[in-house]
């Protein structure tokens, strides 16, 4: 025998047919679960995949009178579902086998993500493909937060009750709370790989700079000197000597090579030379540490 709108308040205190009518309006209504003299309402909320976006379906049951309803939304009435719980809770372990084929498939993807950062194959939308497993896994979370609250809700209602099989129940609760561990961690695994790739950028950028200033140190002094011999003014050095362009290209590439070369040169003496000459002598020591330092400045320690 079906159940109306109008009908409820026939079965059910005013108070409650107020608020189950209300909550019947809301398309988007959470799952939770309200007990109340003679029966329960348990609104179930379950994952869903339309156009490559995660939504979410709804479904809502009644128990009176030790019958199980479920709301039609065509002709906004409760009709019979079933003898007793038995259909009921079969009809959650199905969705919850659903709703863990969706999960798996953010859970694969963030592995994935794992495997290619890791890899150094990450691509160039790597935060926009992050953003997207963060959000959705976070909705999830909450989506598995609420179910257990409701599914705890029937699980202590049923303790006075015994309408239900207490097995079974306790089986949805475990199984939820483990889908709820993995989406936690899966979360915890994102934050990891988003701390990791902001290294990796961050290494990179310290690395362009260190080369901007290594160009900016060789090509500085360059710049002045073509700078001061580029003058329109007479009595500039070596204006009296024919070769003189030559020998501002050979004081140029001098300059050059002592600037990319040199540091590398001081290493050398300094490793192959004074290490001979002055042995571990307090002004060695001196030296040697000056160098250490100049070198993880420059990061020319490796």
């Amino acid at each position: 025998m079906e159940i109306s709108l109008k009908d409820i308040q026939d079965h059910v205190d005013e108070s409650v047919a107020v608020s189950l009518t209300d909550s019947l309006s809301q398309v988007e209504q959470k799952s939770y679960f309200s007990p109340f003299k003679g029966g329960f309402s348990f609104w179930f909320r379950y994952l869903n995949v339309i156009d490559d976006k995660l939504e979410y379906g709804n479904l809502k049951y009644l128990l009176l009178n030790k019958q199980v309803y479920q709301f039609d939304w065509d002709s906004d009435c409760f009709t019979p579902f079933g003898d007793n719980g038995d259909p009921l809770i079969e009809e959650l372990e199905n969705y919850f086998l659903e709703n863990e084929t969706i999960v798996n498939h953010f859970l694969r993807q963030v592995d994935s993500l794992e495997d290619d950062l890791y890899d150094r194959k990450h691509s160039s939308v790597f935060m926009d493909n992050w953003f997207d497993l963060k959000k959705e896994l976070s909705r999830i979370e909450r989506f598995y937060d609420r179910h257990i609250t409701a599914l705890t809700g029937i699980d202590k209602w049923n303790r006075k009750e015994e309408f239900f099989v207490s097995l079974d129940i306790a089986e949805l609760i475990k199984n939820t709370e483990y889908s709820i561990s993995n989406v936690k961690g899966a979360i915890i695994r994102l934050d990891g790989l988003h701390h990791y790739y902001s290294s990796i950028k961050n290494d990179k950028l310290n690395k362009n700079i260190y080369m901007l200033t290594l160009v900016s140190g060789v090509f500085l002094p360059l710049n002045l000197i073509v700078g001061f011999f580029g003058m329109n003014t007479k009595g500039l050095f070596l204006d009296q000597y024919n070769n003189a362009t030559q020998y501002v290209l050979f004081i140029l590439l001098s300059i050059l090579v002592l600037s990319v070369t040199g540091l590398t040169l001081i290493k050398l003496i300094d490793r192959f030379i004074l290490r001979f000459l002055l042995g571990r002598t307090t002004i060695y020591k001196g030296i040697s540490s000056q160098m250490e330092k100049l070198e993880n400045r420059l990061g020319l320690d490796n």
